[in-house]
């Protein structure tokens, strides 16, 4: 294990799994991610550099949304 970086053991490739399923979810609630990081378990927002309080307000339910749709899919809780 690596002192530099120690929670690099807290990824996994089913967190991978995840991460992937609401990159998917995401985009079919008209919001893009992007993953990254080891085992592609980091999503990255990309918004537009202008965005009002109700933009954030519509991306966070837009998230909620595509998170909620890749547990449903991969049966999490």
């Amino acid at each position: 294990r690596s002192t530099l970086f120690p929670y690099t053991t807290l990824f996994r490739s089913q967190d991978g799994a995840l991460a992937a399923a609401i990159k998917r979810a995401a985009f079919d609630h008209g919001l893009l991610l992007e993953t990254g990081g080891r085992h592609g378990a980091v999503l990255r927002m990309l918004p537009p550099l202008i965005t009002t309080r109700s933009d954030v307000g519509a991306i966070l339910d837009r998230l909620d949304a595509a998170v909620t749709a890749a547990k449903r899919q991969m049966r999490l809780r």
